[in-house]
């Protein structure tokens, strides 16, 4: 099976896998060439069917990380997200490769997560 490249296509797999439903709500526009984020901070919607949490989820690559914090917690739809009701919730993942084992040459993608909560925006 081929590596999934991009960071928001690792993290559908692995929302997949845990049993949310996901789709990308970023999108391209032609005319600019470039992505425009859900609200300005958004790249997928998900939620656990069942649940009252829905989440919206800004992806990236660890490099990255600190840079996308800061446009979430810029961005005043983001606090009117969180802010909006219960089970609204923001979620940045970034991704990085590490080893698998110390000393070993096999890499693996793994995912850092920070939720926030209304109290980031304050």
């Amino acid at each position: 099976m081929p590596e999934v490249s991009s960071p928001t296509q690792r993290t559908l797999k692995y929302l997949r896998e845990n049993d949310w439903k996901a789709c990308v709500v970023e999108r391209w526009i032609e005319r600019a060439k470039k992505r425009v984020d859900a609200f300005g901070f958004g790249d997928i919607l998900a939620f656990v069917p069942g649940d009252s949490q829905t989440v919206l989820v800004q992806t990236t690559s660890a490099t990255n990380h600190a840079a996308h914090r800061h446009k979430i917690l810029d961005e005043p739809l983001a606090r009117d997200w969180i802010r909006g009701g219960v089970g609204r919730e923001i979620l940045l993942v970034s991704w990085r490769k590490s080893k698998v084992k110390r000393g070993e040459k096999a890499m693996v993608w793994k995912p850092r997560f920070e939720w926030f909560s209304p109290e980031d925006f304050e």
